[in-house]
């Protein structure tokens, strides 16, 4: 019959979610485990140079990210017809300073979405069914121990909020931060302007994209990558180095390497303009509007949905109230 294909195919799809040993308390430090299980139901194996690409975002009741200490996302191996496999993500000295948690979790597509309506987009993985690849659910948190009430002692007069003096801005330009006595919300401080931005996951892409500075691929390719924002199990220009080994020796990982011309792809850095850009976010203009963040070593990021839990945990500088207070906030 035209146009009928009548070859197995793979079926990705996420079954469930769930900490072990135990759920987390409210406001109290977790060490544990979280599990995703996933599966195969389809008839064909799920493959690809890439392997099976999982991510995981934790958000509170507002889909404020959180952040748990852990990088949330995996390339997979692949996975065999009618098999199913439980993902293990370590979590350490987590807290988590709400009452339910929104835990949203992709499998072979990108991390995308608002709230609890998650989007699927295929990355890797022709499958049968292209509209199954996500899972949202909502965790309620166990109830933290009493802590014994201090004596009340009589309340201070209060004084007037002074206003934002400039200079912690100055000094935290270009910073992500993480608000330790707000829910471990993230700011980031506009470099050029010297304002904060809230940085969500709902609003984290629109926001680098408005913020962020135009650079060509010439200009992009003398900056060095951060070893970790990229992965050992990934080989992207497939030229048998692993993106990490590669990054790690002041390669790029996006250029194959050439025997007939030795040295092809590595980055010729060019250290003026690497910590010129430091604090910045930079726009990929010839190469699909990617966004680049640049580290205060002078080495870049990039951000997609499906990292910005592993950049704002590896690169988030804590930060109270009363300091965070000293940064105007934009409008």
């Amino acid at each position: 019959m035209p146009g009928l294909d009548t070859g197995a195919k793979p079926d990705l799809t996420v079954k469930d979610v769930y900490f072990s040993p135990t759920t987390p308390n409210k406001g109290e430090f977790y060490n544990g485990e979280l599990h995703v299980k996933i599966a195969n139901i389809g008839k064909g194996v799920a493959e690809s140079d890439a392997g099976v690409y999982l991510a995981v975002v934790l958000a509170g009741p507002d889909w404020v990210l959180l952040n748990w200490n852990t990088n949330g996302t995996k390339y997979l191996p692949n996975l065999a017809a009618n098999t199913t496999q439980d993902v293990v993500f370590p979590v350490k000295y987590a807290k988590f300073d709400v009452d339910n948690l929104n835990v949203r979790v992709w499998i072979d597509s990108n991390a995308i979405g608002n709230g609890d309506k998650l989007e699927n987009d295929n990355l890797f993985i022709y499958e049968s069914n292209e509209d199954n690849n996500t899972l949202f659910k909502k965790i309620t948190l166990g109830n933290a121990t009493p802590v014994p009430a201090p004596t009340p002692s009589p309340a201070p007069t209060p004084s007037p909020t002074p206003a934002p003096s400039g200079k912690m801005a100055e000094r935290l330009a270009g910073r992500l931060l993480l608000a330790v006595e707000d829910k471990g919300r993230i700011h980031y401080v506009n470099p050029d302007d010297q304002k904060r931005y809230e940085v969500t996951f709902g609003n984290v892409m629109s926001l680098f994209q408005n913020l962020a500075l135009g650079i060509s691929n010439a200009d992009l390719n003398q900056i060095l990558i951060n070893p970790s924002s990229v992965s050992e199990d990934k080989d992207t220009d497939k030229d048998g180095f692993n993106d990490k080994s590669e990054v790690m020796y002041g390669y790029n990982p996006e250029i194959a390497s050439s025997a007939a011309n030795r040295g092809n792809d590595k980055i010729k850095v060019n250290t003026k303009l690497s910590d010129r850009l430091i604090g910045k976010l930079l726009l990929q203009t010839e190469d699909r509007g990617r966004i680049w963040y640049v580290d205060q070593g002078a080495k870049r990021w990039e951000v997609t949905f499906g990292n910005v839990i592993n950049l704002f945990t590896s690169l988030a500088l804590g930060i109270n109230n009363e300091d965070l207070a000293e940064i105007e906030e934009a409008e």
